[in-house]
């Protein structure tokens, strides 16, 4: 299979990240705060993911991959 599509990859690896969201609600008419909604991410995951980079005889060049992020659930408070 590799040597009929010899730009195929596979990846994976370790990912730092530093992911949090906060969501302040509030009421529109008197901008009353209603509540904060945090969510934040674990500090690592897994990097997975496949592809398959090409380039043509005319130069156009194209790729497909398919990446993933496999780690914890967030928090939410």
């Amino acid at each position: 299979m590799f040597e009929s599509m010899p730009s195929f990859f596979i990846q994976g690896g370790l990912v730092s990240r530093s992911w949090t969201i906060e969501l302040v609600e509030s009421r529109v008419s008197n901008n009353e705060k209603l509540g904060t909604y945090n969510t934040k991410y674990p500090s690592s995951a897994i990097n997975l993911g496949l592809g398959w980079n090409w380039i043509s005889d005319k130069g156009v060049s194209g790729g497909i991959h398919f990446i993933g992020l496999v780690g914890g659930s967030p928090l939410h408070t």
